[in-house]
């Protein structure tokens, strides 16, 4: 299973994010500035509150890719989560997308919607950045991009 690289669980299994808002705040310099508006909000990150991804669901997630001259050149991936209210929406739109890795098989059943956990954006290298989503029952979704853009609405922005 894919891990967190600066969010951890301390000896009493709280997840701790102080070293994760200091690494954003040292790197933020080199990221787009719609990744920092959203990956530095830490209403993002909160166990409870109307703009947590925390408890969220996965509504959809595409793939798509433009092509030139019979090369791929762009490759695009859209995450639709359903906040935990069940009212918001959060689109969550990366470009210049070079690996998606994901595990959508739960560890255990039944088959329900699985919440999403904590996630965590990180720099690759200079230009390439990566989004970590660890959901409950070892499902993930892993992202690694250039561009990064998000929308935030009613329930039913995507159907």
């Amino acid at each position: 299973m894919k891990k967190l690289t600066h969010i951890y669980e301390n000896e009493q299994g709280i997840t701790c994010f102080d070293q994760y808002f200091d690494y954003l705040n040292c790197i933020k310099a080199e990221m787009p500035a719609r990744l920092v508006a959203f990956a530095t909000d830490r209403r993002r990150y909160q166990i409870n509150g109307e703009s947590t991804l925390h408890d969220a669901w996965l509504k959809s997630m595409s793939v798509s890719k433009q092509y030139a001259e019979g090369a791929a050149v762009i490759s695009v991936v859209q995450v639709c989560l359903l906040l935990a209210t069940h009212r918001t929406e959060v689109i969550l739109n990366y470009s210049g997308v070079v690996a998606v890795s994901c595990s959508f098989e739960p560890d255990r059943w039944p088959s329900q919607p699985v919440d999403l956990l904590v996630h965590e954006f990180s720099k690759v290298e200079k230009g390439m950045f990566r989004h970590f989503m660890q959901f409950d029952r070892s499902v993930w979704l892993e992202v690694k991009f250039t561009e990064f853009s998000f929308q935030e609405g009613p329930g039913d922005i995507v159907s």
